[in-house]
């Protein structure tokens, strides 16, 4: 018997924006796969400044190790200075981010 194997890798980022005086922020969050730069995802914060981004599902044979677990956080708010941080796992997003007013 022979086959391929497929699983899905998915990245998630969550956290929450706020400005330097610590009030929520309304957001855009935007990720993108730091390889696959089709395979992005954008969500808004809510009323208070949390985000969740889940469910960039890239599918790939075994063994992926060729696909990283790498993604563009970009965040942006009117007024404010847009925040863009990269991450190699999906265990090193900040939990907070702080804009600051352009």
């Amino acid at each position: 018997m022979t086959g391929c194997v497929n699983i899905a890798i998915s990245p998630e980022a969550i956290g929450t924006v706020n400005d330097v005086d610590g009030n929520p922020i309304e957001a855009k969050v935007t990720m993108t796969h730091g390889q696959l730069s089709e395979r992005t995802k954008t969500v808004m914060t809510d009323s208070n400044g949390k985000y969740l981004i889940s469910e960039l599902r890239l599918w790939t044979g075994i063994p992926f190790s060729a696909i990283r677990f790498n993604s563009i956080i970009k965040i942006e708010a009117e007024g404010y200075t847009p925040f863009i941080y990269q991450t190699d796992t999906v265990d090193d997003i900040p939990q907070t981010i702080i804009l600051y007013a352009k």
